[in-house]
């Protein structure tokens, strides 16, 4: 355990953005849209369904956003954080690394989240020293079944109101915040979760040490099943989660996807 601590200590002093191993794209140098895209081989396509084509369709659209809204925009292809047993999702804590401490505010999007075309720009009104995010019920306020109750056992276990239990497929956190979090000393806290779950250790963090402020839920629509036609038009982020994948990927749902109304219904079946 002490080895691995160290290792992500080690992680947090990292500097120098080459060690992302990533290309930034766009010279604005005040804000930037991160995306994480690693594959995680077997066992992470065991643990999440593995679609390519979201995941190529997903990188393509923020890239376009990031330009429409004057961002830079970076995408991380290898791991940054040592830790070998765990899964991708955590290499989004390079967010939090100081090579990043020139840019105002850090957007962090999952790598299955597509973007619309007319979404608007996330970061307009967004301070310096605040953590943003969509909590799970404002975007999905029917969860049910296993995933309800699996919540409720993360939010029990951090001593959540349920109402600000956030997903982190979509954090927007300014400078002050990023440097905030990046000097506690909670790195043994996250080896000692037995699941090594990222978005209830992250969670955690924001409850202890910052305010939550409350993204729009178009921010990050949580796509889970077929009956959410309605809210999927309105959204401005759709995040593909869990089953939502599955319907991604499925012949029947593209169909789906091009009957629904807007300019850009079509990219999300074609990639871009």
């Amino acid at each position: 355990m002490a080895n691995q601590v160290e290792r992500i200590k080690r992680f947090f002093r990292m500097s120098g953005c080459n060690a992302t191993q990533g290309q930034t794209v766009g010279a604005t140098g005040r804000r930037l849209l991160l995306q994480v895209s690693i594959d995680s081989g077997t066992r992470g396509q065991r643990m999440f369904s593995y679609v390519p084509d979201l995941y190529a369709a997903s990188a393509n659209c923020a890239q376009r956003y990031a330009e429409r809204i004057e961002a830079d925009y970076l995408c991380i292809h290898k791991a940054v954080l040592d830790v070998d047993d765990w899964h991708a999702t955590w290499q989004r804590f390079v967010m939090f690394d100081e090579c990043f401490d020139h840019y105002d505010q850090v957007l962090y999007i999952d790598s299955d989240v597509i973007i619309r075309e007319e979404a608007p720009n996330i970061f307009v009104g967004k301070g310096l020293d605040r953590f943003w995010a969509v909590p799970v019920l404002s975007s999905d306020p029917k969860v049910e079944g296993s995933r309800r109750r699996s919540i409720e056992a993360q939010v029990a276990e951090i001593g959540l109101n349920i109402d600000r239990y956030f997903n982190t497929g979509v954090m927007l956190v300014g400078r002050e915040m990023r440097q905030k979090i990046r000097a506690l000393d909670w790195c043994s806290k996250i080896i000692e979760h037995p699941l090594k779950l990222n978005q209830p250790t992250i969670n955690k963090i924001v409850k202890n040490h910052a305010e939550l402020s409350v993204l729009d839920w178009r921010f990050n629509f949580l796509f889970v099943r077929e009956n959410q036609a309605e809210e999927l038009k309105k959204a401005y982020f759709v995040h593909f989660v869990g089953q939502g994948k599955k319907l991604y990927a499925s012949e029947s749902w593209r169909a789906q996807v091009q009957g629904l109304s807007g300019p850009n219904a079509d990219f999300l079946t074609n990639g871009g």
